[in-house]
């Protein structure tokens, strides 16, 4: 995963090694910088190096499920929930591509559909124990949305238990803030707006946000209870500011070097 503090050095050297390197992991590359694009919300050029990717090894999965990532990005989540289960058809063992059918689904309250992928990945869970550590609390969202409020308590409960571990343990996801998040969603869904408001804030300390938060948080189900709260909107406010400031950044250096 590519964090926000490192896409300037992230996309160069990507743009280095795709213009030296004509070797079988060349798709792959092209695939980062696409993930990349995509990170920094330009799409045009994240389209572009993602048709480049599939030109070279054909594999419709990934191109499709990038498809369906552009889209979420940009909150046009029926297209990408198209996408993404066309990305799921080629191929249904990616865990990833199942996780964000949960998210999309669960977003739009599709609510068949979201218990159809949840179920899955649960399956998936119980059979090898893989599974994201902020993914817990959608499934637990979609067992409640469906009426299964003792299944969804469990893995509410278990994102919280992942998110206090990962912050006890100073795990990755706390360098980066993004454990906040995830708990203030679950504490949010759970009533408790106060603790939710604390960790908001511990997330919005970051000083620079991909587009994904940006429209994630302004969509989030598990955030309706705060919504209207103005300490909520003003974390919004800050989240879209500060993304916006990267990206102009981020579209003026990218200028300078010729890749945009």
């Amino acid at each position: 995963m590519i964090f926000a503090e490192e896409m300037d050095k992230a996309i160069l050297n990507l743009y280095k090694a795709y213009s030296i390197y004509r070797g079988p992991q060349l798709p792959v590359i092209l695939n980062s910088i696409s993930s990349s694009y995509r990170w920094a919300g330009f799409m045009d050029q994240a389209i572009l190096f993602n048709r480049k990717m599939v030109e070279l090894n054909g594999d419709s999965a990934t191109y499709f499920y990038n498809l369906g990532k552009i889209e979420e990005y940009r909150g046009n989540y029926e297209k990408a929930g198209y996408n993404l289960e066309r990305s799921y058809a080629f191929d249904s063992t990616e865990i990833n591509t199942l996780q964000d059918l949960i998210e999309v689904f669960s977003i739009m309250n599709q609510k068949k559909k979201s218990l159809k992928y949840a179920n899955e990945c649960v399956k998936r869970i119980n059979a090898s124990g893989s599974i994201q550590i902020n993914y817990s609390h959608r499934i637990g969202y979609i067992y409640w949305i469906n009426g299964n409020k003792k299944e969804s308590e469990i893995y509410l409960n278990e994102q919280k238990h992942y998110c206090y571990e990962s912050i006890r343990l100073k795990l990755q996801g706390v360098a980066t803030k993004y454990v906040y998040y995830d708990l203030a969603a679950v504490q949010a869904f759970m009533g408790e707006k106060d603790q939710a408001i604390e960790n908001l804030m511990i997330f919005n300390q970051r000083t620079r946000m991909p587009l994904w938060v940006v429209t994630l948080i302004k969509n989030d189900p598990l955030f309706d209870s705060i919504r209207d709260v103005p300490e909520f909107q003003q974390i919004v406010r800050d989240v879209e500011t500060k993304y916006r400031a990267e990206h102009e950044r981020l579209r003026k250096w990218l200028n300078e070097q010729g890749m945009l």
